[in-house]
């Protein structure tokens, strides 16, 4: 057997990844069980798939709560019955404290295959004195101990050799992530009732958690300036999180509350992004940003931050991934590239598109072939590899 550990299925990019991965080894013929931390579901369970929790917590929380803290030991042990109760070969885990798990239960004596997916990128540069460091310290040593380590991206992988593993032995590949392309096409034309898309007016939208590394409020400040050369545009919002009140209160700072639509999270996000006029992504960080590959998939025109990592990869797959733009933007070949928080730029490249809006549009045609290669189908040949017995050291 084959378990996915990951510490929640709450909304989210890994969490979704899970269940793809999950849903293609059933479909294999592969008998697999997704193993979650807590009992958050956000998600709809594919019929069949079977989940086992390591505790009663409805919800994952990051930090040291004194609750993580109390339940750790128990929950080490349940994950260490477990594998050995339902001889699961081979654990998979995705996400930072669902890979100390899995690395703690081999090191008391589970003799499964460890395999780990870094899905999130460390900014080196800017970590914390302290509490980087020791992140970084973990990351080594769980990683060192990983009979098989998956990054989402090769710029990832490169910085990940380069910055925490020391060009340590470590067996380091990557797949991309899974997407359901055809599922993406096929529920773009479903009907918008969350919102109304208005004839003459035009539309910029962005996906993702409302949290501060996703820069929303660079977006927002942009689109400010935007109005006034292109009054027909307004900014659509997609996702909740943290940042939501103080994201609204910017937008009526800056007289522009009734143009910015705050739509929350939604199951169908293709329906709003094929319809809209072009994509914005303004992270600091990615790991291989799900949005922009899907906004891709829907034929929208993307502008994006060249954040580490993944936005280069996608959007100008032929240059350096190790590039990292500042003072200028870029027109790639599926789209713009600016430099991270330089709401400037990101104002500019709007403009680049709106003024331009005919070339971007037959990059964004191109980029429909392009992101085929991320597809479902693509990604799980390469898990299926992984899940073969030629990874596992430990297999017993």
């Amino acid at each position: 057997m084959v378990g996915l550990l990951v510490n929640s299925l709450a909304r989210g990019g890994a969490e979704k990844i899970v269940l793809y991965i999950a849903k293609g080894l059933a479909e294999n013929n592969q008998d697999v069980t997704i193993i979650c931390l807590v009992r958050q579901n956000d998600y709809p369970i594919p019929e069949g798939l079977k989940i086992n929790y390591l505790s009663n917590l409805y919800k994952y929380e990051k930090g040291f709560k004194p609750s993580k803290i109390l339940l750790f030991p128990v929950m080490v042990f349940r994950l260490r019955k477990l594998i050995r109760g339902k001889n699961i070969h081979i654990v998979q885990s995705h996400l930072f404290s669902a890979s100390i798990f899995n690395v703690i239960a081999g090191l008391l004596g589970c003799k499964h295959s460890i395999q780990i997916v870094n899905h999130s990128q460390i900014n080196y540069e800017k970590i914390n004195k302290y509490t980087g460091y020791i992140k970084i310290a973990i990351l080594r040593f769980i990683y060192q101990r990983a009979d098989l380590l998956i990054s989402i991206s090769r710029q990832m992988m490169d910085y990940i050799n380069d910055h925490i593993l020391n060009k340590s032995d470590v067996n380091h590949i990557v797949i991309y992530n899974p997407h359901d392309i055809r599922g993406i096409t096929g529920k773009m034309d479903e009907t918008v009732k969350e919102l109304k898309f208005l004839k003459g007016k035009k539309y910029i939208i962005t996906a993702g958690r409302l949290i501060k590394s996703k820069r929303i409020d660079m977006l927002i400040c942009a689109f400010s300036d935007i109005r006034n050369y292109y009054p027909e545009y307004e900014l659509i919002i997609l996702g909740d999180g943290a940042e939501y009140n103080s994201l609204v209160k910017l937008s009526g700072d800056l007289k522009i509350k009734d143009k910015v639509h705050f739509v929350g999270f939604v199951d169908n996000p293709y329906k709003f992004i094929s319809r809209s006029d072009i994509f914005v992504m303004a992270s600091e960080s990615e790991g291989l940003p799900n949005a922009i590959i899907e906004a891709m998939a829907c034929g929208t025109p993307v502008i994006s931050t060249d954040c580490r990592t993944g936005p280069r990869e996608l959007l100008a797959p032929e240059t350096d991934y190790n590039k990292i733009l500042k003072d200028t933007m870029e027109v790639a070949d599926f789209g713009i590239l600016v430099p991270v928080g330089d709401v400037a730029l990101l104002t500019e490249a709007i403009k680049h598109v709106i003024e331009n809006y005919s070339t971007f549009k037959n990059k964004a045609g191109l980029a429909i072939d392009f992101v085929q290669k991320f597809s479902v189908e693509n990604s799980m040949v390469k898990y299926l590899e992984c899940f073969s017995l030629k990874h596992s050291n430990h297999a017993g």
